[in-house]
């Protein structure tokens, strides 16, 4: 990382600056992805919701 970047950074981590923190950045991306592993999941949930209906139409 650059030199000017590091200065930067360390201007936003201790409050100095405008932006968002490392601690926010690192909360902020965890966040995402547990936001996409939680999307994958209704899906798969919703797929078998959709093929125990066809399966219980196809049954009756």
């Amino acid at each position: 990382m650059a030199l000017w970047k590091w200065m930067r950074r360390a201007g936003i981590d201790d409050g100095s600056k405008a932006g968002v923190t490392s601690q926010e950045s690192e909360e902020l991306r965890q966040a995402r992805c547990r936001l996409k592993l939680l999307e994958q999941e209704n899906e798969v949930l919703r797929r078998v919701a959709v093929c125990r209906r066809s399966m219980s139409a196809v049954g009756s």
